[in-house]
């Protein structure tokens, strides 16, 4: 007994001398940390649009996919700057599809054209007699076009060489689009003398895509005719017998037809289970694609001749004689907003990519672009060289770039923005958080020509930055944001350079936002004996069986390393205070506190000591 008390003594005389050369270290850390976040709820996220057929930043064929939806994910204009322009020898009535680099486009002077995507000039061409507005669709190394005489053709989308031609019944009219999916191209065509009262004048034919070879075909009624969309295994037309088709792909038999009291020219677009069409009866009808039951129609101020796009769970058409471009909710038929036009609105399909959408005006020759979001004016261009009733074609979008035919201007017209684009912007900010609590995200992008950028950030409940900037590019910027109502909200930002070209959408950023408890430990303090510290509570919910520890990291601790215990509960704004053991030893050290909760977010907080036998020195905390 005698020899431990000398030895003790000797351990408490060598921490003297120690201390009377080592100073203390002291520093701080304070990181608020999430432990479980329980009851999500999903808000704010970022729709996804389009179908299975999608071909992203290419346009194989009308309206650009099978679905006749007219949107694509590419970029697109921001301005009406013209890369290029190429002249046939008459009007261009058809609508281009834009692939491998290619934009294929047939014209009134009988000419089968393929273009360089990148600079206009002609690759190839081939003779068609009567070929008009029918347009063109590009499927495994293949190109298809159907013409008002005898014959619908197959080329390879290549060289342009011809591989198959199918003889129709009789001569007439294809100005309708294929559609070719699975090895079978789907086309329409109205025999010559048709018209309502004529009797059964028009068809729709399934053929082998490789061969030609026609696999069925089914009698449509009259003279005018839609061009035919595919989904799931079916096939829709509209006709002038009043009624909209629905076919079994394979087999050609009938699933279901609905009269819409009046001539449906207009091709029907299908999304989401659903098929959209517009009649001469002034209504644009949604109904169920699987059953043909009614869902909802919308009534305009004249007949709808033009065929409608989906986009942004938006349905955008045109109606002829009042001059509107429309865009009605895609699940409800809701008017969103309307936009009237320096001219009628006849054939021309709108293209929606990017936020905006793009339409040609028959009264004025005017290709229109408008904001798709609030169908605000953004700009236009006289691809018809302002000639009245002059635009048949639709445009494409491909390559970040608007391709259309000029009608009785004989062109065809290439647009693109003077500059390329800012990368997507990158988005860097905390995955957690509590309502009504401010939180800071870095936004970042560069643009390739070094201008200075502004950033648009979208934050998921209905609020967003609008544009803010200038910056330089590849700066990394900080913006905040509070949200008030619990939920998962997804973040995205867009950038813009100097020429207004905005960049595409961010990757979505989610965040977590709940109703919780917020724990905020307060500086450490230190004493004789024992070190102490407050916890708070700073969230919006009382914090509940919170677990705290003090540990001691470091030194020579013989007592009091390490001290835990449970707070029942710490109401809103409220604190506790918290200490730990008798502590007895000698040095540097680290003290810990740990201050945990399972539903909110839980704070730790170091800070540097110094013990000298029961007295424990800290640093002044932050």
């Amino acid at each position: 007994m005698q020899k431990i008390k000398k030895k003790a003594i000797g351990i408490f005389v060598c921490m003297l001398l120690i201390a009377s050369t080592v100073l203390p270290v002291a520093g701080t850390v304070n990181n608020n940390e999430n432990i479980v976040i329980e009851n999500q709820t999903q808000v704010g996220s970022e729709p996804q649009y389009g179908a299975t057929s999608r071909v992203d930043d290419e346009w194989p064929m009308f309206l650009h996919d099978l679905e006749n939806t007219g949107y694509s994910t590419s970029t697109a204009p921001q301005t009406n700057t013209i890369k290029w322009t190429y002249t046939t020898g008459w009007m261009v009535t058809s609508s281009p599809a834009v692939v491998n680099g290619k934009v294929y486009i047939g014209s009134n002077d009988e000419n089968f054209y393929c273009l360089d995507a990148e600079t206009g000039q002609k690759l190839w061409s081939y003779y068609i007699e009567a070929l008009s507005s029918c347009s063109p669709a590009v499927y495994d190394g293949k190109v298809y076009i159907g013409s008002d005489h005898d014959y619908f053709y197959c080329f390879d989308a290549d060289s342009g060489g011809l591989i198959w031609t199918f003889l129709k019944n009789n001569y007439g009219f294809s100005s309708p689009s294929p559609a070719v999916v699975d090895g079978k191209v789907y086309f329409a065509h109205a025999r010559g003398g048709g018209g309502p009262g004529s009797g059964q004048n028009a068809s729709l034919y399934c053929l082998d895509a490789d061969t030609g070879i026609e696999f069925w075909d089914y009698p449509l009624g009259y003279f005018d005719i839609s061009s035919p969309a595919v989904y799931n295994g079916k096939v829709y037309i509209g006709s002038a017998d009043n009624k909209v088709y629905c076919f079994d792909a394979d087999t050609g038999s009938i699933l279901w037809d609905f009269n819409a009291g009046n001539i449906v020219m207009s091709s029907p677009a299908v999304f989401d289970h659903k098929v959209y069409f517009g009649s001469y009866d002034n209504k644009l009808y949604c109904l169920d694609a699987d059953t043909g039951d009614f869902v909802w129609s919308y009534t305009a101020g004249s007949p709808i001749k033009c065929s409608p796009t989906v986009a942004y769970n938006q349905v955008y058409f045109t109606s002829f004689e009042d001059n509107m471009v429309y865009c009605l909710d895609a699940e409800t038929g809701d008017l969103v907003w309307s936009y009237t036009t320096g001219g009628n609105m006849l054939p021309s399909a709108p293209a929606v990519a990017d936020g905006k959408l793009y339409v040609g005006v028959w009264g004025n020759g005017m290709l229109l672009c408008l904001d798709a979001y609030t169908g605000e004016f953004i700009w236009d261009y006289p691809v018809g060289a302002g000639i009245q009733n002059s635009i048949w074609s639709s445009p494409a979008v491909a390559y970040g770039r608007i391709y259309m035919g000029g009608g009785l201007s004989n062109n065809v017209y290439c647009f693109e923005d003077p500059s390329r684009p800012p990368d997507p912007p990158t988005i860097d900010g905390p995955t957690e958080g509590l309502i009504d609590h401010n939180y800071e995200f870095g936004i970042r992008t560069t643009d390739p020509e070094g201008d200075n950028v502004r950033y648009y950030v979208d934050w998921g409940d209905g609020n967003t930055s609008g544009w803010i900037g200038p910056y330089p590019s590849g700066e990394e910027i900080t913006v905040s944001h509070t949200w008030g109502e619990p939920g998962t909200y997804s973040v995205r930002a867009r950038a813009e350079d100097t020429y207004g070209i905005k960049s595409h959408w961010s990757e979505l950023h989610s965040i977590t936002i709940i109703e919780g408890a917020l724990l905020e430990i307060q500086p450490i303090k230190g004493g004789l004996f024992k070190v102490s510290t407050v916890i708070e509570n700073l969230g919006g919910a009382d914090a509940t069986n919170v677990n705290w520890s003090i540990t001691l990291d470091g030194g020579f601790i013989l007592l009091g390393r390490e001290t835990t215990g449970t707070i029942d509960s710490i109401p809103i704004d409220g604190e506790a205070s918290v200490s730990s053991d008798f502590i007895l030893g000698f040095g540097s050290i680290t003290i810990m506190v740990n201050a945990t909760i399972s539903i909110g977010f839980s704070d730790t907080r170091e800070q540097k000591g110094f013990v000298f036998l029961s007295f424990i020195i800290v640093k002044s905390g932050e």
